[in-house]
Order: structure tokens, then C-alpha cells, then sequence
């Protein structure tokens, strides 16, 4: 039993390794906007994750690094996350995968100056390896594109690839 997407043949292991990593992405989203941290730990990331924010100013570290230092209480992360249109390639050993995901994450800030709302705009840049428990996220990178942002009633580009908050 087989199917062809793109001119491409995929067998059944491949076709269920593609939906469990699709659910690996929308169990992500989910988890850190509702938040919940343990299902992160238990379903999406493993300990030694390495993180690499570099790009948009932000820390490289592990998953257990950024827990423990309040990475995911608010301070970096972001309360609602879009991610779409998913690239998965796997490797010849067929337990590795390399995706890119473009990624959205609209947020507020509200403070003395009043409430200002931005969207984030960027791609994570993923390894993946399948372990026992499952598809797991053991590397992520953020490329980040701009920031989109409404102060007031004026809509504006706010920063740009290249430019450091």
C-alpha cells in the first residue's frame, strides 16, 4: 500500500512518519501557547535540545537550559504560535528528518505607553530524530524575517532581517 504525492512514491512507514511529525508541530503550538511545559519535555523536545535564537537576538541553549531559566514563563516565548506549510525531508537513515516550518507568533505588550501588538515572522529550521517514543525535536534554529507591529492605528514594518531589537 503506497501513495505518490509530487510525482514521488511514499510507502506506508513513510506516510505515518510524515502525519506523527505533523502532530509533533501542532502538539508543539499547542503546548507552549496553553502553557504546558511538562508535555514539551514528555512529547515535543528532548533535554539536550539545542535552541539557536541567535538570529533574532536571542540565547543559544538547551530545551533543559531554557526551562529551567524561565525561557518559556514569558520572557522569549511567545503566547500563540501559527505554524505552517511544513517541509519534511528525511535522512537516508530514515530515523532523522530536517524540516522548515514558517512561523507566525502574534503578541502584546501593554505597559505606560499603552498596549502595542506585534507579529513575529520568521521559520524554525528543525532536526528531528525518531526514538523510541516517538519523533522528537533535537535541534531548532530561528530564521528570523521581520516584525510586523500596531502601535496606535498605524500598521509598520518594525524591524527587518538583519536588524537586532
Amino acid at each position: 500500500l503506497g501513495l505518490i504525492v509530487a510525482g514521488m512514491p511514499m510507502d506506508i512507514a513513510e506516510i505515518s512518519d510524515r502525519l506523527e511529525i505533523l502532530d509533533l508541530y501542532a502538539r508543539y503550538v499547542n503546548c507552549v501557547d496553553l502553557p504546558d511545559y511538562d508535555a514539551l519535555a514528555e512529547r515535543v523536545f528532548v533535554d539536550d535540545t539545542r535552541f539557536d535564537y541567535r538570529d533574532a537576538a536571542g540565547p543559544v541553549m538547551t530545551f533543559a537550559q531554557m526551562r529551567a531559566g524561565g525561557f518559556f514563563d514569558g520572557g522569549g516565548m511567545h503566547r500563540f504560535h501559527i505554524t505552517s506549510n511544513l517541509v519534511i525531508d528525511f535522512g537516508a537513515d530514515r530515523h532523522t528528518a530536517g524540516t522548515v516550518s514558517k512561523t507566525l507568533n502574534p503578541w502584546a505588550v501593554s505597559d505606560d505607553r499603552g498596549t502595542r501588538l506585534y507579529q513575529v515572522h520568521g521559520r524554525y529550521i528543525d532536526e528531528l530524530t525518531r526514538l523510541p517514543r516517538g519523533w522528537r525535536i533535537t535541534a531548532r534554529r530561528w530564521e528570523h524575517a521581520w516584525v510586523s507591529g500596531w502601535t496606535g492605528d498605524a500598521a509598520s514594518i518594525l524591524m527587518t532581517m538583519g536588524d537586532v531589537v
